[in-house]
C-alpha cells in the first residue's frame, strides 16, 4: 500500500509535523529518481494531445456476423516503406468456429483491396462491398469447435478516418516515418480484422520488410532483423492475449538503446527504446527515470504483466501517446507522459475494458497513476496536480463519468470526464475506503483469474472493490460515475469554553433536480480541519444526510475551520462560517445565518419547552410552546415569513432560559 494519509482523527503542529505517520513497504529511494522541474500544465496539454488523437471516434462496430469465430493467432507479413504511405500485406488468422460457419466476415477499410484468399492451398471466393468489411466464402463447412486457418492477400494506400490508421510523419526536417495508430475502430485501415472487444488474439507474429536504413518497433521480443540486398526482415514475437487495437507497428530511422529494471538480484527487465536520433541525447537523459515508476506500479498493482517479453517505446510525430502493448508510441520521454501509458499495460492492455461506455477502466485509471506518481516521487506537486484535475472537472456542464452516448464521438475520450473526473473518482474512492483496502481492491482486480489478459467492465472493478471493504458501493457509484454533479459544502461551526466543537453541514448540488442525473445528495467522508493555539487537526466526519450535525472534542481552541484541505473530494464553491453559539455548549442553532429553516440542536442537559423570536428593537414576531423528544437533540422551525434582519431567539427549558443572535439572509 501507499503512504497511509486517511485518520478518523489526525492531529499535526503548524509545521505540519504528523504525530501519527503510517510509512508503506512500497516507499523506495527517491534518489533513484532524477529531479525533473516538472510543469503541471504541460502534463495537461500532452492529455489534452491524446484526447486530440481520439477526437474523430467513428459510430463504428464490427459486424456481428464476424463473432463466429475466435481468433486465437495472427501472423502480419507487411512491405512498408516509410517513403511512401503503402502496405503490401499477408495476413494469417487461425482461429476456432463458435458455430458451424460456412462464411467469414472481417472488417477492412475499402481503401485496401484484397488480393486473394488461400485456404489449405486453394484460392477461395470473397466479396468487398464498398465500406468497412469483405466476406469469404468457404468451399466447405467448418464445424463449431474446429480450430482452422486461412492467408488473406492485400495491398493499398492506407487513407485515415481523420483519426488514425497508418499515418506518415515527418520528424528532423526531412526524415519520414510510418505508424499505425488503432485504437479505437482503426484497426480494420491498416489489415483485414476482427475489430471487436470480446475477442483478444491469444499471439500474435509481426514480420515487416523495409528498407536497410530502418527499423521497425513492434509488440513483443525482437526475434530477428535480417538483411539482404538492401532491405532487412525485422521479425517481432508476442505471446500474450492482445486486443486488436493494441497491435503496434511503427518503422523509422531509430536510434535504438537499453534501460534495465532490476526487481531483484535475478529478476530484471528491459525497456527497449527506439527514438529519433536527434532526439537521442534527450531520451537517455530521462527515459531512465521511468525505472522507479515500473517498480513502483508492480508492487502496487502486481507484476508487470509481460515479464517474459519486455517494456518499451516507440517514437512517432504524434502529441501524447498511445499504450500498444508492451511498447507505447510517444511523442517525448515527459515524465507524466511516460507514467501514463506504462499505467495503461495494467489498465487498458492485460486489462482491457469490455466496452467504450468503460473506457474509464483504461484512461481514468492510468491518469490516477500519474497522480500516484506526483505524490510519491514529487509530494510538493501533487496538491497542484490535484487541484489542476479539479479545475477542468468544473470547466464545463456537469456529466456522468460512464459515457452514455458512444455515438458521441467526442465524449468517448472527452479528458475532462473520462480522464479527470475518471482519476477523480478513484481518489475519492480510496479516500472512502482506506489505502489498505483501496489498493488490496485493486492488485485482487488485477489478479482475477477471469479478468487477466481478458476483457472488463465497471460492474468487475466494484465486485472487488466491495468484496475487499465490505462496503455496498452502490450509491457511490450511481452518484460519481453513472450521474452527473457535485456538491457545494457550506459549513457553520461553534466552539464552547468547554472545547466541544459543533459544525453543521448542509450540501447543494451543481444540476437542477429536472436534469436525468441529477443526484439530491452526495454520501461522503468529509474531511475538516480546525486550526488554533499551534495545532493542526483533520477530522473525518461521515456525511450521511443534508444538514447534519457533527461534535467532536478538541484539547484546544479553534481559531478557524477549512473544510478539505487536502482535496479528497471534487466540490465546488465551498463555505465556512463561524457562528455565535453559548458557552456550555447545551444549545446551538444552525444554519446561522440562514435563509428559511433553522434548526434547535440541544443536548439532555437542557430540553427547551418554548421558543420566541424578538427583533433589535425587542418587538417579538414569534413565540411558541414546543413538545420535543429529549433525545432527538433537534427541533426545526420554519422561518421563511420573517423579512432579512439581526434578530434573537430566545429558547427556554422547565429551569432557565437562553438567547443567541441570528442572522436570516435572503
Amino acid at each position: 500500500m501507499l503512504f497511509q494519509r486517511i485518520f478518523v482523527f489526525e492531529m499535526r503542529l503548524k509545521l505540519k509535523f504528523y504525530l501519527l505517520l503510517v510509512f508503506s513497504p512500497l516507499w523506495f529511494n527517491e534518489s533513484a529518481l532524477a529531479q525533473l522541474n516538472l510543469n503541471q500544465e504541460e502534463e495537461i496539454e500532452f492529455y489534452k494531445s491524446e484526447n486530440n488523437l481520439h477526437a474523430r471516434l467513428q459510430n463504428f462496430t464490427t459486424d456481428p456476423r464476424a463473432n463466429n469465430i475466435d481468433i486465437f493467432y495472427t501472423r502480419f507479413d507487411l512491405t512498408l516503406n516509410p517513403d511512401t504511405l503503402y502496405i503490401d500485406g499477408a495476413i494469417e488468422t487461425s482461429f476456432t468456429a463458435k458455430q458451424n460457419i460456412d462464411t467469414l466476415y472481417f472488417d477492412l477499410d475499402g481503401s485496401l483491396q484484397v488480393d486473394s484468399v488461400k485456404y489449405h492451398g486453394l484460392g477461395l471466393n470473397f466479396i468487398q462491398p464498398i465500406g468497412n468489411s469483405f466476406w469469404i466464402k468457404l468451399n466447405q463447412q467448418i464445424n463449431s469447435g474446429e480450430r482452422d486457418s486461412l492467408m488473406i492477400y492485400y495491398h493499398g494506400v492506407p487513407v485515415g478516418d481523420g483519426f488514425g490508421g497508418f499515418e506518415k510523419g515527418i520528424h528532423d526536417t526531412t526524415q519520414k516515418c510510418l505508424y499505425n495508430l488503432s485504437e479505437p475502430y482503426s484497426s480494420r485501415n491498416w489489415w483485414p480484422c476482427k475489430q471487436s472487444l470480446t475477442d483478444k488474439i491469444d499471439s500474435i507474429d509481426v514480420i515487416v520488410h523495409h528498407p536497410e536504413e530502418y527499423k521497425t518497433a513492434s509488440n513483443g521480443l525482437l526475434i530477428s532483423e535480417i538483411s539482404n540486398a538492401g532491405w532487412t526482415t525485422t521479425h517481432w514475437k508476442h505471446t500474450y492475449p492482445i486486443a486488436p487495437y493494441l497491435i503496434g507497428v511503427a518503422v523509422a530511422n531509430y536510434s535504438v538503446y537499453e534501460d534495465t529494471v532490476h526487481f531483484s538480484q535475478t529478476d530484471s527487465l528491459i525497456i527497449l527504446n527506439y527514438v529519433f536520433p536527434e532526439y537521442l541525447d534527450t531520451a537517455k537523459k530521462y527515459s531512465k527515470n521511468l525505472i522507479p515508476v515500473l517498480k513502483f506500479y508492480s508492487e502496487t498493482f502486481g507484476d508487470y504483466p509481460f515479464m517474459k517479453e519486455k517494456y518499451g517505446h516507440a517514437q512517432w510525430t504524434k502529441g501524447g501517446g498511445m499504450e500498444h502493448q508492451t511498447m507505447s508510441f510517444v511523442g517525448s520521454m515527459n515524465f507524466s507522459l511516460l507514467a501514463h501509458e506504462l499505467a495503461h499495460q495494467w489498465f487498458g492492455d492485460k486489462l482491457t475494458c469490455g466496452t467504450w461506455r468503460d473506457i474509464w477502466l483504461n484512461e481514468g485509471f492510468a491518469t490516477y497513476c500519474t497522480g500516484l506518481c506526483y505524490e510519491k516521487f514529487y509530494p510538493d506537486q501533487f496538491q497542484q496536480w490535484k487541484q489542476n484535475n479539479l479545475d477542468l472537472i468544473k470547466n464545463a456542464m456537469p456529466q456522468s463519468v460512464w459515457v452514455w452516448d458512444t455515438s458521441w464521438n467526442v465524449r468517448v475520450f472527452d479528458y475532462r470526464l473520462t480522464y479527470a473526473k475518471g482519476a477523480y473518482l478513484l481518489h475519492m474512492l480510496r479516500w472512502k475506503l482506506g489505502d489498505t483496502d483501496f489498493f488490496a481492491a485493486i492488485k485482487n482486480y488485477q489478479n482475477d483469474s477471469n479478468l487477466t489478459y481478458n476483457f472488463s467492465k465497471a460492474d468487475d472493478l466494484i465486485h472487488h472493490f466491495q468484496i475487499q471493504s465490505g462496503q455496498n458501493l452502490t450509491a457511490f457509484f450511481e452518484q460519481w460515475y453513472y450521474n452527473a454533479g457535485y456538491p457545494s459544502y457550506h459549513l457553520q461551526w461553534v466552539q464552547n469554553n468547554q472545547k466541544s466543537v459543533s459544525v453543521y453541514v448542509e450540501q447543494e448540488t451543481s444540476i437542477p433536480e429536472s436534469d436525468p442525473q441529477y443526484v439530491a445528495f452526495f454520501a461522503m467522508p468529509v474531511p475538516i480541519q480546525f486550526i488554533g493555539e499551534g495545532y493542526d487537526t483533520i477530522v473525518r466526519f461521515d456525511n450521511d444526510f443534508n444538514g447534519q450535525l457533527f461534535k467532536v472534542d478538541l484539547p484546544f481552541i479553534v481559531d478557524s475551520v477549512a473544510f478539505d484541505p487536502d482535496l479528497h473530494l471534487i466540490s465546488f464553491d465551498n463555505t465556512v462560517v463561524r457562528v455565535p453559539g453559548f458557552e456550555d455548549g447545551s444549545l446551538s442553532i444552525f444554519p446561522n445565518p440562514s435563509s428559511s429553516d433553522i434548526n434547535l440542536f440541544f443536548s439532555v442537559d437542557f430540553i427547551p419547552k418554548s421558543i420566541s423570536i424578538i427583533d433589535e428593537t425587542g418587538r417579538e414576531l414569534f413565540t411558541s410552546e414546543i413538545v420535543v423528544d429529549r433525545y432527538a437533540g433537534k427541533y426545526s422551525i420554519h422561518a421563511n415569513t420573517i423579512a432579512a434582519g439581526i434578530y434573537f431567539i430566545i429558547v427556554k427549558s422547565e429551569w432557565n432560559e437562553k438567547i443567541v443572535k441570528w442572522v436570516k439572509a435572503n
